[in-house]
């Protein structure tokens, strides 16, 4: 698993509206963070603590999701980060894909990443 320099800062530009996002190795792929949260109201708010809102594995981008905005992701036919094992395969459905239309347009992206952090946010 790994992610290409250029898909990275191809989702980094893209992501230019979420504020302070840092990029961390994470299991071969990168996570996406940053150290704001998002208030219910859909207000950024500065934490101490980084909160990783998506990852990128194998130039793919999954954001985080909860029980709350997992159902949006189903009904486009977003699928969960999915590995290997030998027992099997494991999905893990923290993680969706992010729709195509992030990738068509800079302010569908911060949306969506910004439901993510929210999701995140949520979690904590």
């Amino acid at each position: 698993m790994s992610v290409s320099a250029e898909y990275l800062a191809y989702i980094q530009d893209l992501l230019c509206d979420v504020p302070d996002v840092s990029v961390k190795a994470f299991f071969g792929g990168k996570s996406l963070r940053s150290r704001y949260r998002v208030s219910p109201e859909g207000e950024y708010q500065e934490q101490l603590e980084e909160i990783q809102f998506a990852m990128i594995i194998d130039d793919v981008l999954y954001f985080v999701v909860d029980d709350q905005s997992r159902p949006k992701y189903e009904t486009l036919g977003m699928t969960p980060f999915e590995y290997e094992k030998k027992t099997g395969t494991v999905k893990v459905r923290k993680f969706y894909t992010a729709p195509e239309s992030c990738f068509e347009d800079q302010d569908v992206m911060h949306e969506w990443a910004k439901e993510a952090l929210q999701a995140a946010s949520r979690s904590q």
